[in-house]
């Protein structure tokens, strides 16, 4: 889940068969918002960032996608 506006949230979660590690692919989406406030754990991870529109988030949310597929892609 992510949120933009004031302050931008990121909440990724999963369930313990699910490949990636949430607090990993979070880092990767706070880093491209430019925050690096947030954290947890394999299944669970969240984050807060600076304010952002829609876009900047779905960008974020796109890098941590990309880097989960290519974690995906290398296990086939």
């Amino acid at each position: 889940m992510a949120v933009a506006g004031n302050r931008s949230q990121l909440i990724f979660c999963k369930s313990e068969s699910a490949p990636g590690e949430m607090n990993i692919l979070l880092r990767i989406a706070l880093r491209e918002i430019g925050s690096q406030s947030g954290g947890g754990s394999s299944t669970f991870a969240q984050g807060v960032g600076p304010p952002a529109n829609v876009d900047d988030v779905q960008l974020a949310v796109d890098a941590a996608k990309m880097a989960l597929l290519e974690e995906i892609q290398g296990l086939i």
